[in-house]
C-alpha cells in the first residue's frame, strides 16, 4: 500500500513540474507553435547568429575608428583641426583658451550612420553564405545606439527587413539586438570635461611654466633656458643657440607631461623632482582610466634665433658709499611656446585607446610668461628673420688668435656664434646699429655703433687682466721751522691743510703705509668701473635699526647720521682681487673717506691697464683734518705734494717712502732717520751727529735701510 501511494506521489510531482515546463516554453516562445517549418526557423536562427556577428565585428570597427579619431569617424575628419600621432589624425578638442569638443548627439548619429554603411557594405558576407533564400531590405536598415557615460557597453538595434525562403523573420529573433563593451561612454565624458577644464585653468600652460623656470643648469652654469637671474661678471655672457633651445623646451615639456599625477593633491615643496598633480575633473574622478599625455609624430620645437644674455651694464656707484659697484646684469628671460598635446585614454573594455588633442600656448611679454589666446600665436614673431643684409665678423684675441664661440649682436638681433676660425656669419638689419661681440667673462667685450656696410672687419678681443689691487694711505707732513716768540722752533704740519708757514730749510715727508679708511676707485674710458677696498663678509645689515639711523632718517640730524654711517661702516681689506677691469687707458680718481663719510684723501691721475698686470698699487694722499668735501686747492696741494715726493698714483709695483728736503746737512738727515718710529718720534741730533760724524751719505743710507726711506736732496 505503502508503495503505490509513493509512485502515485511521484506521478504527481512529474505532472507538476511538466506544467511549469509548459508554461514557461509556451510564454517565452520556447516550444510555441510556429506556423514556419523547422527548417526555416533553423535557417532563420542561423541568419540572426551571421547578422549580430556582423554588427558587432562592424560596431567595433566603427569603434575603434572613432576612438582613435576623439570621436570622430574618418569620414568626418575632413576640415577639422587637429595633429597626427602614430600615423593617425587626432582632433583638438581643445585650443588655448576655446573648445570645440563633438556633441554627444553627433557621435550618436556618426556611430549609427558608419554602422549603416558597414552593413551594407559586407551584407554580401551573409548572402553569399546563403544564397538567394536569404534576401534584406536595405533601403528600410536603421541603426539606433545607446551610449551613456556610466554604462560599460553600447546597445545596437538594427532594424532590416529579413527574409528566408520568403518567410519574414521571427519576431524573437527580429529586430537585431546586440551590444559591444566598452568604456566610450566614460571616456567621452572624461575627455569633454577635462577639456574644458585645460580650457578654463590652463593646467598644462601652469605645469609648463614652473618647469621652465626650473629648468637645469648647463655647463656654464646657468639654465639650460635661463629666466631669471643676475650676472655679476663685465661680459659675461650667456648664449643658447637655436637648436639648444628647441631641444631644452621639448625636455622641459617631455618632462612636465609625464610628471602629472591624477587624482590627488599637489605634493609640497621637497627635495624629490617636482611632479605636478590633478585632484579631479569637473568635480569628478575618473580612477579606472588609464590616462597618458603624448606629442605628435616628429614634433620638434622650431626656434630660429638665439638668446644673447649678456653684462655689459655698468652700475655706478651710489650715494652712499658703501654699496659696491660692478658690472651687475639683472635679467629677465621669458619664452612664448605653443606645442600639441595628444590624450590617450585607454578603453580595457574594447582594448583600443581612445585619442584627443589639446594645443598648449605660452605667451609672454618682458616680466613674465602667461597662458596665452590663440589668436595671438605668432604675434611679434620674425622680427630677426628675413634679414636683406649679412655679416662676416672675424674674432681673434691679442695675438691674432681666432677665438671660437664668441657671440655677436647687432642691433635687436643675435648674428651668431663664431666657428674655431673666429668667423661668425648671419643676416642682419640694414642700416646704423649697436654692435656687441662678447665672448665670455674672461675677455673684453665690443661695444661700438657700425653701419651694415662697414660690420665685415676683424675685432680683437682682449684678456681682461686677472689683477690685484692693493691699498695704500700716503701721509704728507712738512716739516722745517718757524719763529715762534721770536724763536725758530721745529714743527711738522699737513702741508694742504696746515696753517703754519714754514721757514727755510724745510722737508716734505711721504710715507706709504695701509689704510683703514674706505677707499673708492674710479675707472673711466666711457665706462665706469669701481674698485673699493670694502670687506664685504663684514658688512652690518641690522646696523640700519639702530636708534641713531631711525633718528637721522626722521629728523636728518648730521650727528646721528654721521653716528648711523659709523655703525654700518664695513671693515676695509688691504687688498682686492680685481677681474673685471678691461685692458684700457683710463683716468683714474680716487676718493678716500672716514667711516663719517668726510673726504680724507684724493687723487687723480692716467694710467693703462694692461693684459698682464698683476698688481696695481693704489696711492691715495691723506689729510689730517678731513671734511665732508676736499676744497680744489686741497686736491691741487695734494697732487702735487705727491708728485714732489715722486710717487705715483697708481702703480705695477709697490714704491717707496720718500723724505724731499731742501737742504741736505746732518742736522736735517739726523731728523729724517728720527721718523723711524713715527713722525713725532724725536732724537737729540747733536748725539746722532756724535755718532754718525756727520756723514752726509752715510746718514742718507741710514735713512734707505733703517726706514725704507728714499731721500731726494733739492
Amino acid at each position: 500500500m505503502r508503495i503505490a501511494q509513493t509512485e502515485i506521489g511521484v506521478l504527481v510531482g512529474l505532472f507538476l513540474l511538466l506544467s511549469v515546463v509548459v508554461y514557461y516554453a509556451y510564454t517565452t516562445n520556447l516550444f510555441s507553435a510556429s506556423p514556419l517549418p523547422l527548417s526555416i526557423q533553423q535557417k532563420q536562427q542561423a541568419v540572426h547568429n551571421s547578422m549580430i556577428s556582423l554588427i558587432r565585428k562592424g560596431a567595433d570597427g566603427v569603434l575603434k575608428d572613432m576612438e582613435t579619431h576623439g570621436g570622430y569617424p574618418s569620414s568626418q575628419l575632413e576640415g577639422l583641426d587637429g595633429v597626427v600621432f602614430l600615423r593617425q589624425f587626432v582632433p583638438y578638442w581643445q585650443k588655448c583658451d576655446k573648445t570645440d569638443i563633438p556633441p554627444f548627439d553627433n557621435i550618436t548619429s556618426w556611430f549609427e550612420k558608419e554602422l549603416e554603411n558597414y552593413i551594407k557594405n559586407h551584407i554580401k558576407e551573409v548572402t553569399d553564405v546563403y544564397g538567394s533564400n536569404v534576401s534584406f531590405n536595405l533601403t528600410e536598415l536603421w541603426v539606433n545606439i545607446d551610449i551613456r557615460c556610466e554604462m560599460n557597453r553600447i546597445d545596437i538595434t538594427v532594424v532590416l527587413p529579413t527574409k528566408t525562403n520568403g518567410y519574414a523573420m521571427e519576431k524573437r529573433l527580429y529586430p537585431y539586438k546586440t551590444f559591444i563593451p566598452t568604456k566610450f561612454g566614460e571616456i567621452y565624458c572624461f575627455a569633454s570635461d577635462f577639456s574644458g577644464e585645460l580650457a578654463d585653468k590652463r593646467y598644462l600652460e601652469i605645469f609648463t611654466i614652473s618647469s621652465i623656470y626650473l629648468s637645469k643648469d648647463m655647463e656654464d652654469g646657468h639654465p639650460k633656458l635661463p629666466t631669471l637671474g643676475l650676472l655679476k661678471k663685465c661680459g659675461e655672457t650667456i648664449y643658447r643657440a637655436p637648436e639648444e633651445i628647441s631641444n631644452a623646451l621639448k625636455g622641459i615639456v617631455l618632462y612636465t607631461l609625464t610628471h602629472i599625477l591624477w587624482w590627488t593633491d599637489m605634493f609640497p615643496e621637497s627635495n624629490l623632482p617636482k611632479t605636478y598633480a590633478i585632484k579631479n575633473v569637473g568635480g569628478r574622478t575618473y580612477p579606472d582610466l588609464k590616462i597618458r599625455f603624448h606629442l605628435p609624430d616628429d614634433f620638434e620645437f622650431e626656434t630660429h634665433s638665439p638668446i644673447v644674455i649678456t653684462n655689459s651694464n655698468i652700475v655706478l656707484r651710489a650715494m652712499l658709499p658703501f654699496i659696491i659697484s660692478d658690472c651687475t646684469a639683472v635679467y629677465s628671460q621669458t619664452y612664448s611656446l605653443e606645442y600639441p598635446v595628444v590624450i590617450s585614454v585607454y578603453d580595457s573594455l574594447s582594448k583600443h585607446k581612445f585619442y584627443f588633442a589639446s594645443l598648449v600656448f605660452i605667451d609672454s611679454n618682458e616680466s613674465h610668461m602667461f597662458p596665452g589666446k590663440c589668436e595671438n600665436i605668432g604675434e611679434g614673431e620674425g622680427a630677426c628673420e628675413g634679414l636683406e643684409c649679412t655679416a662676416e665678423i672675424k674674432v681673434v684675441d691679442s695675438e691674432g688668435n681666432p677665438l671660437s664661440g664668441a657671440v655677436a649682436v647687432f642691433g635687436e638681433c643675435p648674428v651668431g656664434r663664431s666657428n674655431t676660425e673666429g668667423i661668425i656669419r648671419g643676416g642682419i638689419e640694414c642700416g646704423i646699429h649697436h654692435l656687441g661681440i662678447f665672448y665670455n667673462e674672461s675677455y673684453d667685450f665690443i661695444n661700438e655703433t657700425v653701419s651694415s656696410d662697414e660690420i665685415n672687419n676683424t675685432y680683437v678681443l682682449y684678456r681682461i687682466p686677472n689683477m690685484t689691487a692693493h691699498f695704500r694711505k700716503v701721509d704728507i707732513t712738512e716739516r722745517g721751522y718757524v719763529n715762534i716768540a721770536g724763536e725758530l722752533q721745529s714743527i711738522s704740519q699737513d702741508p694742504c691743510s696746515g696753517t703754519y708757514t714754514l721757514s727755510e730749510p724745510k722737508m716734505t715727508v711721504c710715507r706709504i703705509s695701509h689704510t683703514n679708511n674706505l677707499v673708492f676707485v674710479t675707472l673711466e674710458n666711457g665706462n665706469q668701473y669701481v674698485i673699493t677696498n670694502i670687506n664685504p663678509e663684514n658688512m652690518n645689515e641690522n646696523c640700519w635699526e639702530s636708534d641713531a639711523c631711525q633718528e637721522c632718517y626722521n629728523s636728518h640730524s648730521q650727528s646721528k647720521c654721521e653716528e648711523c654711517l659709523r655703525l654700518c661702516a664695513p671693515s676695509v681689506k688691504e687688498s682686492v682681487n680685481v677681474n673685471y677691469v678691461p685692458k684700457q687707458t683710463y683716468t683714474i680718481t680716487a676718493d678716500m673717506l672716514t667711516s663719517g663719510v668726510k673726504e680724507a684723501g684724493w687723487f687723480e691721475t692716467m694710467q693703462q691697464i694692461n693684459e698682464d698686470t698683476k698688481d696695481v698699487y693704489l696711492n691715495v694722499p691723506e689729510i689730517s683734518d678731513p671734511d665732508y668735501e676736499l676744497t680744489e686747492g686741497q686736491k691741487s696741494c695734494l697732487a702735487s705734494k705727491l708728485s714732489e715726493c715722486e710717487i705715483s698714483p697708481v702703480s705695477e709695483h709697490e714704491q717707496e717712502s720718500f723724505v724731499v728736503s731742501t737742504k741736505c746737512d746732518c742736522l736735517h738727515l739726523h731728523e729724517m732717520v728720527s721718523l723711524c718710529g713715527s713722525l713725532d718720534s724725536y732724537f737729540e741730533y747733536d748725539q746722532l751727529a756724535e755718532e754718525w760724524k756727520c756723514n752726509i751719505n752715510e746718514v742718507i743710507n741710514k735713512a734707505k735701510e733703517l726706514c725704507g726711506i728714499k731721500v731726494v736732496c733739492k
